[in-house]
């Protein structure tokens, strides 16, 4: 599925861009589109006839489960295939079995593609990990394609407006609403952030309603620690609206159990936010030395850091610069040459 504002996506659409200027013939095949980018694709079952021969390489987008897996398996081409991680179904399981049934098959697909393809790219090195634990035997790590002159919005001046006549220190992240995010040891850590620093703090979770009982779970527990009116959930919001949450925001504070790279960091870092993120999964490898790692999540610790930085400017300041530091390593036209030698180590002689 190609959907617009979906990381994968514009990560699918980068690649494309990158191998036609390389010269090369380069379409996309979907199960499903979205009306924006109908024009962008083709549907797969036009491949087969028109596009398999054996000068004809396939790169296989991995997430979650999707019959386009199995397709791919019986395509007698050479393949790669480029694994964007898959939530452990552990996770969802008990608020959305049918999601976990799905995250789990995007797990038994990696694995059944892993003797079919030729190599394997993975957007961290803890995703490559995941690959060679399932049987690829030769895997490069190339970050996603992200320009991030697309994270430039005008703020929209309605949520600008809004959220400085709340006038509170504002704690953000951005993520849909499912527990692997833990938005609820976000709001346990600002709960107590608030009781011992700043009873006027706020806290913006910004993001889709992925699993609408998880949402109702965070509500009612926000309810519960008597800060309801401190907490704002959004729903999903537009770009400019994004915009005028990351223009407003003091602290960007993630504590995921589970991400495979983690744009949203990118994009705080971008805003000059200062950021405090739980070094699980491939945070880490994303924040670099970009923010302030914690090697727990306790709510007490999660709330004085928070504190720490905020009240010294020159820590502040120095988390900022090194998250500019940190988004140059990651930039669009390194990642590009990152992507390309990935290809060179998979495909060869063939990849000219």
């Amino acid at each position: 599925m190609l959907a617009p504002r979906d990381a994968i996506g514009a990560h699918t659409l980068r690649v494309r861009h990158l191998l036609r200027r390389l010269g090369l013939h380069s379409e996309i095949f979907v199960a499903g589109v979205h009306s924006d980018l109908a024009d962008q694709v083709m549907d797969y079952r036009q491949f087969s006839s028109k596009f398999s021969d054996s000068a004809t390489w396939i790169i296989y987008q991995s997430s979650i489960g999707s019959r386009l897996a199995s397709v791919v398996a019986g395509l007698d081409v050479k393949k790669i295939v480029n694994y964007h991680s898959v939530t452990p179904a552990f996770l969802l399981e008990l608020w959305d079995p049918k999601v976990a049934v799905l995250l789990a098959a995007g797990r038994s697909e990696l694995k059944r593609l892993a003797p079919l393809s030729v190599a394997g790219v993975a957007d961290s090195a803890y995703n490559k990990q995941e690959m060679e634990d399932v049987g690829y035997t030769s895997c490069s790590v190339a970050p996603p394609l992200i320009d991030m002159s697309n994270f430039e919005y005008a703020p929209d001046e309605k949520t600008l407006k809004e959220l400085k006549e709340r006038d509170c220190c504002l704690w953000l992240f951005v993520g849909r609403i499912v527990p692997n995010k833990a938005q609820h040891d976000l709001i346990k850590a600002f709960s107590v952030y608030r009781r011992l620093y700043d009873p006027n703090a706020c806290l913006a979770l910004v993001g889709g309603v992925f699993l609408p009982n998880y949402q109702l779970a965070l509500e009612n527990y926000a309810a519960s620690l008597g800060i309801s009116d401190a907490v704002i959930f959004t729903d999903s919001v537009t770009s400019s609206e994004l915009s005028a949450y990351y223009k407003s925001a003091d602290i960007f504070v993630c504590l995921s159990d589970h991400e495979g790279f983690c744009v949203p960091l990118l994009e705080a870092m971008y805003n000059k936010i200062p950021v405090v993120a739980y070094a699980q999964a491939a945070v880490g490898e994303t924040v670099g030395e970009g923010g302030l790692l914690l090697e727990k999540k306790d709510p007490v610790l999660v709330a004085t850091s928070v504190h720490k930085i905020l009240s010294d400017k020159k820590l502040r300041d120095t988390l900022v610069s090194s998250g500019n530091a940190q988004l140059d390593k990651l930039s669009l036209a390194q990642n590009e040459l990152r992507f390309i030698d990935a290809l060179r180590h998979g495909i060869g002689e063939d990849f000219k």
